[in-house]
């Protein structure tokens, strides 16, 4: 794990959403070095996995993990036959690229009928961002040079200068808007999970996220592609 109790947290969730579930293959979009690839493989049970990056000097090291690899622009259209994958899972991608919409429809495309994906990201309106927003600064979330971090001097990383493979986000979702954005695109939720409530304590952070999953740092929600006889539902 990173140390980092939030997102700690976070991968133990994904991890749990991934678990009780029956999976010979498992695709992961945004894989970076597979060092989570590798949690994820163990979680789900996977029996083969595959990861797609854009950076080479990621999947080298992702390789040397044992994982199938595939340097691609998410996007683009995905470099896989319809229905190819049980599992697809893309932790803190979403957030990153020019067409969501896109993306999401080619994760329904190569998602097998009845399995399942799992899309994880930031949260818009965490209580971090709405009161940066309050005293005038800028959201955590969003970075607005990719030369240095600016604009909120609360922020951990304030100053600092952005990694050369470092994107900017361009899309951030609410809880309530990644949800409505699933439905969107064929897919039927099946669970969700948050974590990280600053300024809380990490006890007290797990509690709230659950009791307001609207205002939590991280979100992840688990759905479904349908049957073909359930497309109509």
């Amino acid at each position: 794990m990173t140390g980092n109790a939030a997102i700690d947290r976070y991968l133990t969730q994904i991890s749990n959403l991934l678990k009780n579930e029956p999976s010979g293959d498992l695709l992961d979009l945004g894989c970076g070095n597979g060092e989570y690839t590798s949690l994820y493989m163990k979680a789900s049970g996977a029996k083969e996995v595959t990861g797609v990056d854009i950076h080479e000097s990621s999947l080298e090291l992702a390789r040397r993990r044992g994982i199938r690899t595939v340097q691609h622009d998410l996007d683009e259209a995905l470099p896989f036959e319809d229905n190819s994958f049980s599992v697809i899972i893309t932790t803190q991608v979403i957030e990153h690229l020019f067409d969501c919409d896109h993306f999401a429809s080619e994760i329904f495309r190569v998602l097998r009928p009845g399995g399942y994906a799992i899309f994880a990201t930031e949260n818009l309106a965490c209580w971090s961002n709405v009161l940066s927003l309050v005293l005038g600064y800028q959201p955590h979330t969003e970075s607005i040079s990719k030369v240095r971090r600016i604009g909120n001097p609360f922020a951990g990383n304030y100053g600092e200068v952005m990694d050369h493979e470092e994107m900017q986000h361009i899309h951030v979702f609410t809880y309530r808007s990644l949800y409505e954005f699933l439905n969107l695109h064929g897919f039927k939720v099946e669970a969700s999970r948050c974590s990280g409530y600053p300024p809380f304590p990490h006890g007290l952070s797990g509690i709230m996220a659950r009791l307001d999953p609207y205002h939590a740092r991280y979100m992840s929600f688990k759905v479904r592609k349908p049957l073909v006889s359930d497309s109509s539902n």
